[in-house]
């Protein structure tokens, strides 16, 4: 318990070590700006960009870092639609559960 505990606190200042460790990848340049830009407490970060950057599977990992970083935490989710959010979204997030 004492390492989980460890972890947490390691992970809360870093996403992107969060990504690295507990998923064994390393992001891509613009995932881990992604990362590091939420990563400050009370950040407000939006993403505008094309397809294919990983958009979705960055905010999957945002989701699950926050979950494990904060005790009690809860993840209000948004979506233009509910394609967006059922067919890509959760679908993505289940891949990384």
């Amino acid at each position: 318990m004492e390492e989980y505990r460890a972890l947490r606190e390691l992970w809360r200042d870093s996403p992107l070590l969060y990504v690295r460790q507990r998923f064994g990848i390393e992001p891509t340049w613009q995932q881990a700006v992604i990362l590091g830009a939420i990563a400050p407490y009370g950040a407000k970060v939006s993403v505008r960009s094309g397809h294919g950057i990983g958009k979705s599977a960055t905010c999957s990992w945002v989701i699950l870092w926050f979950l494990y970083s904060y005790i009690g935490a809860q993840v209000p989710v948004t979506a233009p639609t509910s394609h967006q959010m059922h067919d890509v979204l959760w679908k993505e997030l289940s891949i990384w559960i």
